[in-house]
């Protein structure tokens, strides 16, 4: 009797699973992404009931979404594999795509000779580039590849987290030996020799004349101030342009009451 029962429940979610799986077949997102989410928490266990309803499945939307969802559990899926060689001959250049995709994201090596006929066979040149990409995916053994076709490691495609996290390293490599950024020494020297000759212009004119020469305030401001800066910022990690403003905008008013004191 329990025996039974257990079938009658199994008989049950089987005609519920393959009801959610029928709704895959529109034309209305709404209405498939609604249908999706009751199957997606069976995980890889959905796939046979996605590449059982291909052959049925009238909407090339229907067939797209059924390639679609199988195409994560290609690695681990027989059918799904199956599926996307089927999907591959499809009428729709669309479902022609994702077949291209689930192939590629398999890295499936015996997906090759199947690739490599619809190469030769399709005359269509949208199709006909989605295949060389799937290819060249596989023989790279880097998925992304399918959607970086320039192989520049800027574009990832992610199918499942563990893809992210591959993504991730890979644009944003880490090099803890030299966190910081390297500073040309010419730059450095262009930076302090040249406000260091104007201090020292200045020091030996007050040595020999006794006064501070006039023309100290402006070639400071154009030669010491920005070397103080660009230490400051090494440093702090910030600029000081902010500081340097206050402190002109502190000193030309107090020119001004000098000259009119002297005046």
């Amino acid at each position: 009797m329990r025996r039974a029962l257990e079938r009658l429940v199994g008989a049950v979610d089987d005609l519920e699973i393959r009801a959610c799986i029928a709704q895959l077949d529109t034309a209305k997102l709404r209405s498939a992404e609604a249908a999706w989410s009751h199957l997606q928490p069976l995980g890889v266990a959905v796939v046979p009931y996605l590449a059982a309803a291909y052959a049925t499945t009238r909407t090339w939307q229907g067939r797209s979404a059924l390639v679609y969802h199988a195409t994560g559990y290609a690695r681990e899926s027989a059918d799904a594999f199956e599926l996307g060689l089927r999907a591959l001959h499809d009428r729709a250049s669309v479902v022609r795509y994702r077949a291209c995709g689930l192939l590629a994201y398999s890295q499936r090596t015996d997906a090759l000779p199947a690739l490599e006929k619809a190469a030769v066979e399709f005359h269509d040149a949208t199709t006909l580039e989605h295949v060389r990409s799937a290819i060249d995916a596989i023989r790279s053994g880097n998925h992304h590849y399918f959607i970086d076709r320039t192989h520049s490691g800027r574009s990832f495609w992610i199918v499942r987290p563990e893809d992210e996290a591959g993504a991730v390293q890979q644009a944003h490599p880490v090099d803890m030996s030299d966190p910081q950024p390297k500073i040309p020494p010419l730059h450095i020297a262009l930076r302090f020799v040249a406000p260091g000759l104007v201090i020292i212009s200045a020091v030996l004119s007050v040595a020999m004349f006794g006064e501070v020469p006039a023309w100290l305030f402006p070639v400071t401001l154009f030669f010491v101030a920005p070397a103080l800066d660009f230490a400051f910022s090494l440093l702090v990690g910030r600029s000081a342009s902010a500081y340097w403003w206050v402190i002109v905008n502190l000193h030309v008013p107090l020119g001004r009451n000098r000259r009119s004191e002297d005046e």
